[in-house]
């Protein structure tokens, strides 16, 4: 942005978007956001183990994820969400090791296992970026992450650490 630009120079704002809730399943705090390749977004839940997709306009039209550690399709938290190209939803969850893809109206799709903990994920094209941890413990220490690309649903290890400096 140029020095001394206005916001409103810079960004088009074309209003607020009211979020339609379900009653009985409202947000209790609003956590990642993902814009849909087709229009709508995707937002996960800070604090509860939930992922909503909504159109353009703010309606509510899916909603998945609940709290558990044994059903294979619960969450302890989502740690990254992402839209693949297919406009299906991946998400993360570092606990347990593993990516769950959802469908485009979030209905369970497949879990793919990794070998670490990933934290987040990025569309990157046809392919994801995929944020992992090799060890439970480096996540909580601000040791580097290493950043692998996703193929399908084969993990193709780079192993690079952030901030890459070129030898």
């Amino acid at each position: 942005m140029p020095a001394g630009a206005e916001f409103a120079d810079v960004f088009a704002f074309d209003g607020i978007v009211e979020l339609d809730e379900d009653p009985a399943d409202s947000i209790a705090q609003p956590g990642l956001f993902v814009e849909r390749q087709e229009g709508g977004f995707v937002l996960t839940d800070r604090l509860l183990p939930r992922i909503r997709a909504y159109n353009d306009d703010g309606r509510l039209e899916a909603a998945f994820g609940r709290f558990g550690t044994r059903d294979p399709w619960s969450f302890e938290r989502v740690g990254g969400v992402a839209e693949t190209a297919t406009g299906g939803i991946v998400a993360v969850e570092a606990s347990k090791k593993r990516l769950l893809y959802l469908t485009g109206g979030l209905e369970r799709d497949t879990i793919v296992p990794v070998p670490g903990h990933p934290r987040h994920v990025f569309a990157l094209g046809p392919d994801l970026l995929l944020e992992m941890r090799e060890e439970w413990e480096a996540m909580m220490a601000e040791r580097l992450p290493f950043f692998h690309r996703v193929i399908g649903n084969q993990v193709a290890w780079s192993r690079y650490g952030f901030p890459y400096v070129p030898s």
